[in-house]
């Protein structure tokens, strides 16, 4: 990685975590009747032995998701200290934990079909080539594992409404350009991609206020689409 990148990525991915709280008043208002997208993904995550979370963070969805498997690992590009060591409770974490420093533009430093399931949460569209990104996941991913990846909805009705009256949408809270957000995907963008990669579609929904009725079109509704895919198994026949 040169210079250039090394400073987009701190940039964007510094120590400091963009509080989510603060992005809305109407969600602050209606939290109870919201879903965020970590609470919607994680309804998603099947469990499993092995989990590993592609563009971690400070591994905080890793940590919530403990009691689901036997041990984790979250990988990202630049590293914050974990969450768990943030926190006494950690100590009563189920699962064992590691983070990995690491760039997936580069490839993931995992041998194939080393986890059962993989989550990629709000990374895809910064990744500088989403093809390759996919290309890895499914290297490290055993037949019949499973894969949720949540990415924004660029043709959210908001965001067409946005075009229609001459502004181009944000989908991104982070400072800089959108956010340093390099791809936008739709529900059939998103579909094709992981198709092209041997990914089956198991469902697909997103997050936010109302949520549930949201979810009837996400590819209209919803800010953003969480796709729960699944890696075919070997044919034995």
């Amino acid at each position: 990685m040169n210079k250039q990148q090394r400073s987009f990525y701190d940039a964007m991915y510094g120590d400091e975590a963009p509080d989510h709280r603060q992005r809305s008043l109407a969600k602050r208002l209606f939290h109870h009747i919201s879903t965020d997208r970590n609470a919607a993904a994680s309804a998603l995550v099947p469990r499993g032995d092995s989990l590993l979370d592609v563009g971690c963070g400070d591994g905080s969805f890793l940590w919530s998701l403990a009691g689901k498997f036997e041990h984790g690992v979250g990988i990202d590009i630049t590293m914050r200290p974990p969450a768990w060591n943030k926190d006494d409770t950690r100590k009563n974490a189920d699962m064992p934990l590691h983070t990995v420093v690491a760039n997936i533009d580069e490839g993931l430093p995992f041998k194939a079909s080393s986890y059962q399931v993989v989550i990629c949460i709000a990374t895809l569209q910064h990744v500088f080539d989403p093809i390759h990104c996919l290309k890895e996941i499914a290297q490290v991913m055993r037949p019949g594992g499973y894969l949720v990846i949540q990415v924004p909805n660029i043709v959210y009705i908001k965001h067409r409404l946005n075009i229609l009256f001459g502004s181009f949408p944000r989908i991104s809270w982070r400072g800089g350009w959108d956010g340093g957000t390099l791809h936008y995907f739709t529900k059939s963008s998103l579909k094709e991609l992981l198709a092209d990669q041997g990914f089956r579609i198991c469902r697909i929904s997103g997050s936010g206020m109302l949520s549930a009725f949201r979810n009837w079109w996400p590819g209209l509704l919803t800010g953003d689409l969480i796709v729960l895919a699944q890696k075919p198994s070997y044919n034995t026949s």
